[in-house]
């Protein structure tokens, strides 16, 4: 038959026994009793309260993450602000541009640790905290429901070809930065370990189609088949100056949407096997120095704090020519008869590069080296007086439309008529890093088509010396790194110009260490030497530039770490004594006679003249 419950009185009367004596018992303990639920609210409200702030390690990775956002902007700005004031001298820059570097990694570095902690989990908390957000979408604003005791939220961004995009955000509102063109995915949940993601949500942005300085630019038409859950923007995509640039590919030149109010961009770099590159750039389009071999990714934001990158393009490079892998081209010449000393191996030259000082100079330094470069020099009697022999530097005139700006003729005529009132000089370079667009060569400094004008320059300035000289001029030097990368603009002037050999005597170039590790940078950059020497085997290779500064304490240049004074002069006499073995190396030209700003401290001696023990060093080096 059915169970149906029975009334009280008419249970056994054993059992209302025992009830009644629970009772008593309950009774009798009723002060414990009930401070049992007490504790467990005080301890449900301790959990919540828990829940509800985020803890230590992830409030100190967004706290980072916004910092280094600000300082990448901040070090971008001061660039800019170095650049212009530096015209004359870019190369002054060198620290801001070092600063620039160092800023990019240090946000991609924060930003990786803050998704890997706001991804993560702990133990539980409380299950309110964990409740998932609701977001909607109203024109370009994310908006969710608050979950109770919730006050910090995490607001994930996924754009395609970019990292996933973490915040940490107060409130229940939040407007990102547009990425114009392009769809991206939106998720929020609280701030609190182990609580849900909301359902994705999208907004489409429209693409930007000219540059535009107004509040608001022409829509586009929102694309077919937008997926479930998304929302396209029938308003144009905003113009704020955190929005992400439109960045287009065409050939090796990357160009992108202007943004209003906005003139300098952090362009950053990503190759397989290297450390990221981060540059910056004033307007909206730049060629990049070419990649043999490998395909790089660009991408672009305003210089203006939390802006967004924008959705990345890539430029695959054609492998490295071949044509001289083997055998040197028939045209590459050995130096002039009348200089052959020049280029020989086993008198190898061994010098200092004097940049701007005085000829006053001259006596002190003869005491170290036995040749000096200079840039650009006047009359050099008083250095050769010395003993020196001089390598004069030619270096300019440096102007933003780069090598195809010059007239070739007339720095030729120009470079004449300084030999013929200098009949000493040991070799003349023909500019300094031409492919360099941070020392005064323009944005696209290291474009094709400006290694072509260089080709042009060196062949013009090659005839004029033979039609006034014969055989007796000096050796002409071509820059081979450009000043930018490791061989690329050689790369760039021999696919231009393959007889280029036949207009040059030898190859400079300028192989500081980097700063990827300590044991890298201290042998400076060797495997480019040979990379070059691999591909032109016929023709010299003179190191006008390496050095080891030694502003220990105080940031790396852009082009080495700092050195103790000791190490500096190990790291002179290893140089030094591997080039002389190489059998290929004519020159190998310390940077620097003295010390300047306040950590390109490259000198032998401090900025007071003080005599470091690299003077001792190289003094017992030259030939």
């Amino acid at each position: 038959m059915p169970h149906t419950a029975r009334p009280v009185w008419a249970l056994p009367r054993t059992f209302l026994a025992a009830l009644i004596a629970g009772c008593l018992v309950v009774a009798g303990l009723s002060a414990t009793a009930s401070a049992a639920p007490r504790n467990r609210a005080v301890a449900q409200a301790a959990a919540l309260r828990a829940a509800s702030t985020p803890s230590p390690q992830l409030l100190g990775a967004a706290s980072r993450a916004a910092q280094a956002d600000r300082q990448l902007v901040a070090n971008a700005q001061g660039l800019k602000r170095c650049l212009a004031a530096n015209a004359a001298a870019p190369t002054a820059c060198a620290p801001a541009r070092a600063l620039v570097q160092s800023a990019g990694t240090a946000l991609a570095t924060a930003q990786r640790r803050l998704v890997s902690l706001a991804g993560s989990s702990s133990r539980a908390r409380a299950a309110a905290a964990r409740v998932a957000p609701v977001v909607t979408i109203s024109g370009e604003k994310l908006k969710w429901t608050k979950v109770h005791g919730m006050h910090t939220y995490i607001v994930l961004s996924k754009t395609p070809g970019l990292a996933d995009r973490e915040e940490l955000r107060s409130g229940t509102s939040f407007t990102p930065p547009a990425v114009p063109g392009t769809t991206v995915t939106y998720s929020v949940r609280t701030s609190a370990s182990l609580s849900s993601w909301s359902k994705p949500k999208t907004i489409t942005y429209p693409t930007v189609t000219a540059p535009v300085t107004g509040k608001t630019a022409g829509s586009a038409p929102a694309p077919t088949g937008t997926p479930s859950g998304s929302h396209t923007t029938h308003e144009a995509a905003s113009t704020s100056s955190q929005s992400a640039p439109l960045l287009t590919a065409s050939g090796q030149t990357l160009s992108w949407s202007a943004i209003g109010g906005v003139s300098a961009y952090v362009l950053a770099r990503k190759v397989a096997g290297s450390a990221d590159q981060y540059t910056v750039v004033n307007g909206t389009s730049v060629t990049p120095a070419a990649v043999p071999g490998a395909t790089a990714h660009y991408s672009v934001r305003t210089a203006v704090d939390g802006s967004a990158w924008s959705p990345e393009v890539s430029i695959t490079y054609p492998a490295a020519p071949t044509t001289h892998k083997s055998t040197p081209a028939p045209t590459e010449p050995k130096a002039p008869t009348s200089k052959e000393s020049a280029v020989s191996v086993s008198s190898m030259w061994v010098g200092l590069d004097a940049g701007g000082w005085g000829s006053s100079s001259a006596s002190d330094i003869a005491g170290a080296a036995s040749t000096v470069r200079l840039d650009s020099p006047g009359n050099i009697s008083p250095w050769t007086a010395a003993g020196l022999r001089v390598i004069d530097d030619r270096s300019g005139p440096y102007n933003s439309g780069g090598v195809s700006a010059i007239n070739a003729n007339e720095w030729a005529e120009n470079a004449v008529a300084w030999y013929r009132a200098n009949p000493q000089a040991a070799a003349i370079e023909i500019l300094n890093e031409p492919g360099n667009q941070y020392i005064g060569w323009g944005a696209n400094a290291g474009s094709a088509a400006n290694a072509a004008a260089y080709d042009n320059l060196l062949k013009v300035v090659h005839e004029k010396f033979v039609a006034n000289f014969g055989s007796s001029y000096p050796p002409l030097l071509a820059s081979y790194d450009g000043g930018e990368g490791p061989t690329t603009w050689g790369e760039e002037m021999w696919a231009a110009d393959p007889n280029v050999g036949s207009y040059i005597n030898g190859i400079t170039m300028h192989s500081y260490g980097g700063t990827s590790s300590r044991t890298a940078s201290a042998l400076g950059s060797r495997y480019h030497i040979e990379e070059a020497h691999s591909q032109h085997p016929g023709i010299p290779i003179y190191i006008t530039e390496i050095g080891w500064p030694t502003a220990v304490g105080q940031a790396p240049t852009g082009d080495s770490l700092q050195w103790s004074e000791a190490e500096q002069a190990s790291n002179i006499t290893s140089f030094v004594n591997w080039a002389k073995s190489t059998g290929y190396i004519a020159d190998v030209t310390i940077f620097n006679y003295r010390d300047y700003g306040s950590n390109d401290w490259y000198g032998i001696e401090s900025a007071s003249g003080a005599h470091k023990q690299s003077y001792s060093a190289l003094a017992a080096l030259r030939s």
